[in-house]
């Protein structure tokens, strides 16, 4: 067991911070956090780039977190470290996967490093035993990033088929606003209550019996379709169907609202926001109802092999924790 100043150095980031936040995804260099949003955005600025002494890790200086970077990069602030590893003794990747199993309370905003976080104990087998973990830890990762890749790059898609008809949403459905409810009222209960980003909590009471299609209505999740849970709250962030007035599946709906991407019809200014009328003016396409099962039935097959490669992911992930975490017994 050694404490991680034993075998990282820091570098303060002062050197490397941008000049300017005006990122651009068509600019060449990334700008970094050590927090959950990594890039930030992108640079032009072609000084003050950390490139000479790749990989390093970034270390958040006041939250602990950490990434692993091993392409060149500019940072937004000096709140973080920048970590080298001694490559006589240690693996900076095999030290990084190290840092994940540290579990450390942040109670106060101070910066960590140096009086606390570097005194943290690793176990630290031999070089070439670090590097045979790491390139364990590798191939889970990839298969990691190749199911991310599918999960991410998924979306259920409907050919329109030109014959088919275009019916205005007033003649499928009935919509009705939510019910709001204020903090006092969110008690916890069994049930999901659900706004336009989806489920928000848990209440102990309902009013929707059965599962239901709702519309995002108003603020970041405007035009988001969603479709709750049997015995559910809908909130006034979102529309919900009262009624059908006609035959359809209600899972081919979802879809091809969707895909026909509501926010579009969208009111600008303020906060987005979308009444029922514009939504009862919204034109769908309406094969029969033999077809939207057939278009159900095969998106329902594409999104259960999305939802494989989300397991997939799972285990591979606790994998690699378990990897590390082995070392500590």
């Amino acid at each position: 067991m050694v404490e991680l100043r034993k075998v990282l150095d820091y570098e303060q980031p002062t050197k490397y911070i941008v000049e300017s936040v005006h990122y651009n995804d068509k600019y060449r260099t990334p700008v970094l956090t050590a927090g959950k949003s990594f890039i930030l955005g992108y640079t032009n600025e072609t000084t003050g780039i950390f490139k000479e002494k790749l990989p390093v890790i970034i270390f958040d200086d006041f939250t602990t977190t950490s990434k692993f970077v091993d392409f060149p990069f500019k940072v937004k602030s000096s709140a973080m470290k920048i970590l080298h590893a001694d490559k006589r003794r240690a693996n900076i990747k095999f030290l990084f996967h190290a840092m994940q199993r540290i579990v450390f309370p942040v109670n106060e905003h101070k910066r960590y490093w140096i009086s606390e976080y570097s005194k943290k104990k690793i176990p630290l087998p031999p070089l070439e035993v670090q590097e045979k973990i790491v390139a364990e830890i590798d191939i889970y990762q990839k298969i990691i990033d190749a199911a991310r890749q599918i999960v991410q790059s998924y979306k259920p898609t409907i050919k329109i088929n030109p014959a088919w008809p275009f019916v205005p949403l007033e003649k499928v459905f009935k919509l009705s606003s939510g019910i709001g409810l204020t903090q006092k009222e969110r008690v916890e209960g069994p049930y999901k209550v659900y706004g336009g980003n989806g489920v928000t909590g848990n209440h102990n009471e309902y009013f929707l019996e059965n599962s239901t299609l709702i519309i995002g209505r108003v603020g970041e999740y405007c035009g988001a379709v969603h479709i709750t849970e049997p015995k559910s709250w809908v909130t006034d962030n979102a529309l919900y169907v009262t009624a059908y007035l006609i035959e359809i599946d209600q899972n081919y709906l979802a879809c091809v609202l969707q895909q026909s991407d509501i926010n579009q019809y969208a009111k600008v200014g303020g906060q987005p926001s979308i009444s029922q009328s514009t939504v009862a003016s919204i034109k769908i396409p309406l094969p029969s109802f033999d077809e939207q099962k057939q278009i159900v039935s095969q998106i329902e097959a594409e999104q259960k092999i999305v939802n494989e490669n989300k397991k997939l992911m799972e285990i591979f992930e606790q994998k690699i924790k378990d990897t590390i975490s082995a070392l500590w017994v």
